[in-house]
């Protein structure tokens, strides 16, 4: 599974955003890695050049938190507070 999330409190020109991805296990990680990032890499290396910055970090979860009784808040362009 993967999200995209696009950075709102930045000074910088151009939008930023963050590509994260989910995998229920580190074989199937492994997997992604091995068989399927080096082409998709490529793919957006070719389509992007000059206009990304990279950088991958592996992460394990170690827990979850929310505020009491409350959903988590969706920020959507043209929300008004």
């Amino acid at each position: 599974m993967a999200i995209a999330y696009k950075l709102i409190d930045s000074a910088a020109a151009d939008p930023t955003y963050v590509m994260q991805y989910y995998s229920q296990s580190i074989e199937e990680y492994h997997r992604y890695r091995d068989g399927f990032a080096p082409a998709l890499q490529k793919e957006h290396s070719d389509r992007f050049a000059g206009r990304f910055r990279g950088a991958r970090q592996l992460l394990e979860e170690v827990a979850q938190a929310t505020a009491a009784n409350t959903e988590p808040r969706r920020i959507r362009v043209g929300d008004v507070d």
